[in-house]
């Protein structure tokens, strides 16, 4: 809404037909508003966001030109603005009249609710962002202009109306148009860029960030000190960056950086997420400009934008999705892909070796290494490309190896799992480690392997076998007069578990304590005949629905639990290993390698280095705990066993991965250091008699097409 002017019986109002009437808000510093108000001599005056002033009610002193709004309406007329710490003194019309007794028993009444609404309303700060100027360019510069995209549309906009937020406001950021850009910190000014502070009806902020007791957190503020330490570009990625948009540094860009002259942009291009200018003033200077420092041609913000979507775990089609959301300049496809091979990967690789270096050599000092493998193939089903297997020091739970298989190595994507674990083998003797003790899941081709090939001692994840039996129990009752076998589904899944952990590396123990089960679902719980466990352990129990031996629900868990295989396979159980951990690194991998997305070989080695130094940083992470030192939890709904289930919450730790990795980027790019990617061993090529593009469409046929032609 159009403002008035509230010196009392002035009728001046804003018009934006009158753009020589300048109108400024009561100013938010505390001695300048009570001197505003003192001067003004008026009752009842509203709330500081409405009091405003007239041109008419200041001193000539207390104008400056105002250059923005020049360049805003490209005239040659001078434009003035009212400084900042303009005091009116020009008041024409007198003060307001003294008000009767009852209306100023009626004022005391309203200014007494407002002071009540005041007391439980929380203060929030409101702050003005600009948006496009309504400016209008030479030719020469729009032509320029269209080489960037989506810019020309800004700098032409008509009848543009500024874009509000409410926000909470700690640090300032303001950008004066002269050649020295500094930034400044101003906790006094609630927004250094706009004259006037309005209230906005709607806000920007979600549901969680609009409560009265948000605050911005440690990386949305920014603290400055008197050094503006915290925004410096002295440092090897360029210091702090920001989203700057392009009618914002139009404004910038009015002004010679030679003489500091008025100045017109005479061309305008994009180089990625490069923006680049040339600049002719009046006296004929010709100087140019770049939104990024460049080194050995590169501009700094490709490299580092391409970096940031592999460190992160990301895609360039995630990213290019937000930029064109956000209508975000940024490196084509080819680019993104070239930067990666040449800088991205050799960076990666080098990191990684330098990470591993440390890990292995600790493995060297173990004389007998525990480790556990499981592998992990790239697309569910059985139509799988690529294969990885990884192998787990369960001392330290950190991954010391991985080894990824393309299905054209093997027969088949079955075989990809045995043939990783053949490579990490291989890979462990050739450093000299020595395993002594290997969990795999009950893969048979990995149980024939290791038992005929390998000296070391070979143990089954006790999880997956467990989750088998689960699976065949689950079916046995769904049979008919079978239902009762529900209630003890669960008791005999944990009388597993408690067979492997007790039996003390004994097969025979670990046999009668599994077979124990028969009887005490029948309420038997003395074994005679048993030659080292004789009775259950456990106290006296109330009544459950006990099964009755020869029964149809009896003898189908029987057989369940008399399975041969499984009874030959005890001896695998005997030192109750799992690979719980391998399955959260597997969990963790599918940020960077989703199974739904599909990367080349080198993409899947360079994408699980980093999963593997991500996952070793973190699985030492301690339990956090509170001020008074009691370990923390969470009470969380879990989806496997449907109910609700308490998990420790862990430390959160800064990746320093991505530090070292980003210094290691910087060292290869200046060429500190000499690094490359891992080689690809090329694989053999099936010659086949293959038509070129032009041929197979025109032997294209459809069958959805038929009858249509």
């Amino acid at each position: 809404m159009p403002r008035s002017c509230s010196a009392y019986g002035c009728q001046n109002r804003e018009d934006k037909n009158n753009v020589d009437l300048v109108f400024k808000t009561i100013p938010a510093d505390k001695q300048l508003n009570k001197i505003w108000k003192s001067k003004l001599n008026r009752k009842n005056l509203p709330k500081d966001k409405s009091i405003a002033l007239c041109g008419k009610h200041f001193a000539p002193e207390c104008f400056e030109r105002d250059l923005k709004k020049e360049f805003k309406h490209n005239s040659t007329k001078e434009f003035y603005k009212l400084k900042d710490d303009a005091i009116p003194t020009l008041f024409l019309h007198g003060s307001e009249p003294t008000l009767r007794i009852a209306s100023e028993n009626r004022a005391a009444k309203k200014l007494k609710r407002k002071l009540v609404d005041d007391a439980f309303t929380p203060i929030r700060h409101t702050c003005d962002l600009p948006g496009p100027s309504n400016v209008s360019n030479p030719s020469s510069f729009i032509d320029s202009v269209d080489d960037i995209g989506e810019c020309s549309t800004l700098s032409n906009s008509e009848n543009f109306k500024p874009e509000m937020c409410d926000a909470i406001v700690n640090t300032d950021l303001s950008f004066p148009p002269y050649i020295n850009i500094n930034f400044t910190c101003d906790h006094d000014s609630a927004n250094p860029i706009s004259e006037d502070v309005h209230d906005n009806d709607e806000s920007i902020l979600s549901e969680s960030e609009s409560g009265s007791d948000y605050c911005l957190s440690e990386s949305e503020n920014i603290k400055c000190d008197d050094n503006l330490s915290s925004l410096r570009s002295d440092e090897e990625d360029g210091g702090m960056k920001f989203i700057t948009f392009f009618t914002s540094l139009k404004i910038l860009l009015r002004f010679c950086l030679l003489c500091n002259g008025p100045a017109k942009i005479d061309i305008v291009y994009s180089v990625g997420t490069a923006l680049c200018v040339k600049l002719i003033c009046d006296a004929g200077h010709s100087s140019s400009w770049s939104s990024q420092p460049e080194i050995n041609q590169v501009y700094l913000g490709n490299l580092l934008t391409t970096a940031s979507i592999v460190f992160g775990g990301s895609t360039y089609a995630q990213f290019q999705s937000i930029a064109l959301a956000l209508r975000l300049k940024i490196m084509s496809k080819s680019t993104f892909f070239r930067i990666q091979k040449k800088y991205i990967f050799p960076t990666i690789n080098f990191t990684y070796k330098v990470y591993q270096r440390v890990i292995l050599d600790d493995c060297l000092k173990n004389q007998n290494l525990e480790v556990s493998g499981d592998g992990r193939c790239d697309s569910p089903g059985y139509s799988a490309k690529y294969g990885t297997y990884s192998i787990m020091d369960e001392s330290t739970s950190k991954v010391i190896h991985f080894h990824v298989v393309s299905a054209k190595e093997t027969t088949s994507s079955n075989a990809m799992e045995l043939y990783g674990l053949k490579k990490v083998i291989e890979k462990m003797n050739g450093l000299g480690i020595k395993i002594g003790c290997f969990t795999t899941d009950d893969h048979q081709g990995i149980k024939k392997y290791l038992k005929s090939s390998c000296e070391t001692t070979h143990q089954l994840d006790i999880w997956h076998k467990g989750k088998n039996i689960k699976k065949k129990l689950t079916k046995a009752a769904k049979q008919k007069d079978c239902n009762d076998l529900n209630g003890w589904i669960k008791s005999i899944i944990n009388h597993f578990w408690w067979c492997s952990a007790t039996c003390k590396g004994d097969e025979e123990v670990m046999r009668e304590k599994w077979l124990s089960i028969l009887c005490h679902v029948s309420n038997i719980h003395d074994f005679p005949k048993n030659k080292h466990f004789k009775k259950c352990l456990h106290s006296d129990i109330v009544d459950r629905n006990w099964l009755i031996p020869g029964s149809p629900t009896h003898n189908k868990l029987s057989a369940i639990i008399k399975n041969k295989r499984l009874l030959n396979d005890m001896i695998y159980f005997t030192k109750f290993k799992h690979t719980g951990n391998l399955e959260v690194f597997h969990s963790l991998l599918l940020k960077y390698c989703p199974k739904r997305l599909h990367f080349t070989k080198s993409g899947m080695i360079a994408r699980t280095q980093l999963a593997v130094m991500h996952f070793n940083g973190i699985i030492s992470n301690k339990q956090a705990i509170t001020k008074d030192g009691v370990p923390r939890y969470k009470y969380q709904y879990s989806r496997i066993t449907q109910s609700m289930v308490i998990k420790p919450i862990k430390v959160e730790q800064k990746k320093v991965f991505i530090d070292d990795l980003l210094k290691n980027l910087f060292r290869l790019f200046k060429g500190e250091i000499e690094c490359s990617a891992p080689k690809i061993p090329e694989l053999e090529s099936h010659e086949t008699n293959e038509l070129s593009k032009h041929e197979a469409i025109l032997a294209h046929r459809s069958r959805f097409n038929i009858g249509k032609q």
